[in-house]
């Protein structure tokens, strides 16, 4: 309403508005500040009036908000600057888009830096900022937002936590650029910290799609070791969901001690991922360990599922290794001529590896009726 009303000022309405006793009232220094403004007039003083103004209610944010607006329409950047250490977070915010719209690119060193700012409003502008401007130099601030540890709600006990700007933050690594080696450690670091396994999980995807050859060979590892279960099932499933960026090699350095030994959880994605990625000879080895091993034989079903989307005569190797029902009931539905069924699976493993496998299985088929 403002620009409206003060646009062609006149003379003795500047000089009327600027003669107005606005002392200890930052209403009516805004309204000097936003008339004087649009008539060319310096504002600067009244702009640092306003911004330093000891008030905390509403009012006050929301007008220390409007005199950043103006200092960036009148280009008086220092101020603008400053508004980036003001004590309240839409201030703040203000000058962060402000500053960021001053020029297009990668973010300066600055604005970036407000990842670590206490207000969330703030962090998720910084996190927008970064979705839309992606560069090299963004790795610290996102690595800061991927450690977030900010929940729209409190989390109740036992409810799994959900941070979403680290959600954000995680799946930003998994776009371009590629997120160069030195950074995996710090993001194995909050791999580990977080809280929010949606997060961890992110985070292993993000180094098995974006990262080199060598941060695949670093998530393969923690899959592979003993220790914390849910991390060894999170890298798993991670190589599992980005199998097409897993190659032969790679998927060769799974032993079949571990589709044979390991907590199902872990060895099913595993099972997986040599199905999907590793050569014949290696598939093929690997289904003759898991037919020769009644409690794992379950695994044989993911196993061919895995290696016929690539090679069918393969899949019906490891199919022939199967009993004659779960063999005949994989055939059809593979040839389109029935639906392979939690049942199928009886007496293919033990309880631990049926719990597994069968609920994977059921979501498998409703993935493909819904396709």
């Amino acid at each position: 309403m403002f620009a409206s009303n003060f646009e062609g000022l006149s003379r003795d309405g500047q000089l009327l508005i600027e003669r107005l006793e606005t002392q200890g009232n930052v209403e009516l220094k805004f309204v000097q500040a936003e008339a004087l403004s649009r008539a060319g007039r310096d504002v600067s003083r009244l702009l640092e009036d306003i911004l330093t103004s000891p008030e905390n209610d509403g009012e006050t944010i929301r007008i220390a908000v409007n005199a950043v607006s103006i200092a960036a329409r009148c280009q008086l950047w220092p101020i603008v600057e400053a508004g980036l250490g003001h004590r309240f977070a839409d201030v703040r915010q203000a000058a962060l888009v402000c500053l960021a719209e001053r020029s297009g690119g990668p973010l300066a060193p600055e604005l970036r830096n407000m990842a670590r700012d206490k207000g969330h409003r703030v962090r998720e502008t910084v996190l927008r900022l970064l979705q839309e401007r992606p560069s090299v130099d963004n790795m610290d601030a996102i690595l800061q937002l991927a450690a977030d540890t900010w929940e729209s709600q409190q989390a109740h006990y036992e409810q799994e936590r959900y941070f979403p700007i680290a959600h954000g933050a995680a799946q930003l690594l998994c776009e371009p650029p590629q997120i160069d080696d030195r950074y995996i450690s710090d993001i194995g670091k909050v791999f580990f910290d977080t809280d929010d396994y949606d997060v961890k999980l992110m985070l292993m995807r993000a180094l098995v799609r974006n990262g080199s050859a060598e941060a695949r060979k670093r998530v393969l590892r923690v899959a592979l070791k003993t220790g914390k279960p849910p991390h060894h099932r999170l890298a798993a499933e991670a190589l599992s969901l980005e199998q097409q960026c897993v190659n032969a090699a790679l998927a060769a350095e799974i032993p079949d001690k571990q589709l044979l030994v390991r907590t199902a959880p872990v060895a099913l994605p595993l099972t997986l991922v040599v199905g999907a990625s590793a050569d014949n000879s290696r598939v093929l080895a690997a289904a003759q360990s898991l037919a020769a091993k009644q409690e794992r034989r379950a695994l044989l079903i993911p196993l061919a599922l895995a290696a016929f989307a690539r090679d069918r005569a393969s899949a019906h190797e490891i199919i022939e290794l199967l009993p004659a029902r779960a063999a005949t009931a994989l055939t059809n539905t593979l040839n389109g001529a029935g639906k392979l069924s939690q049942e199928d699976l009886d007496g293919l493993g033990d309880v631990r590896t049926l719990e597994t496998v069968k609920p994977w299985l059921s979501a498998l088929m409703k993935g493909a009726e819904g396709s």
